[in-house]
């Protein structure tokens, strides 16, 4: 039924973008195989299981990689903008109110080193941004799936920024590593 199409529709939708936005977490891989060789998928769940976010996500930093090349090789934007990309660890205040959360931290840092040399690559990459600022209502998991770099207490609504935070915001500052590791660009 194309009865939702009308004039101008075609001509509007045809204007070229500014910028892709792409959210990255996780890659999935699909293929044939065979019962021998097929590995279960990885449940989600609280698990320390090195390799797995909290969500049962592999983490997968060349994967974004890949993923920037390929839209750059195969659609061509002018620019890119990785507008979502995090990690859900539930790391909470310990006994002196610090929340530790070295997993995200090292996630974040990964994915930012896939990003920056992925703009080493050529591609157009001209923004970042880590979901999510703050802990908060995920889909069909409430408050058991923690995103934030800032802590929010469920009860209260009180919130603690976490270890994260005060990395990325040293990361991203004007002499911070992650700011020195992006070259400039024309296109900046």
């Amino acid at each position: 039924d194309l009865s939702s199409i009308h004039p101008g529709d075609l001509e509007r939708i045809a204007v070229p973008i500014d910028f892709l936005g792409l959210n990255y977490y996780t890659t999935t891989r699909v293929g044939a195989g065979s019962e021998e060789t097929d590995a279960p998928a990885r449940p989600p769940g609280r698990s320390i299981e090195p390799g797995f976010t909290e969500m049962g996500w592999r983490i997968d930093p060349a994967g974004l990689r890949s993923f920037l090349g390929r839209i750059h090789t195969e659609y061509r934007p002018p620019s890119i903008v990785v507008t979502e990309n995090g990690a859900s660890y539930s790391d909470g205040p310990d006994e002196t109110g610090v929340i530790d959360d070295s997993r995200r931290i090292d996630y974040l840092r990964l994915h930012i080193e896939a990003v920056t040399a992925a703009v080493g690559d050529g591609v157009p990459v001209n923004g970042y941004f880590v979901w999510s600022l703050l802990d908060n209502v995920e889909w069909t998991h409430g408050f058991d799936q923690r995103f934030g770099l800032v802590w929010v207490d469920p009860e209260n609504l009180a919130r603690i920024p976490k270890a994260s935070f005060q990395w990325y915001r040293e990361s991203i500052s004007p002499h911070g590593w992650a700011r020195r590791a992006v070259p400039d660009s024309p296109s900046r």
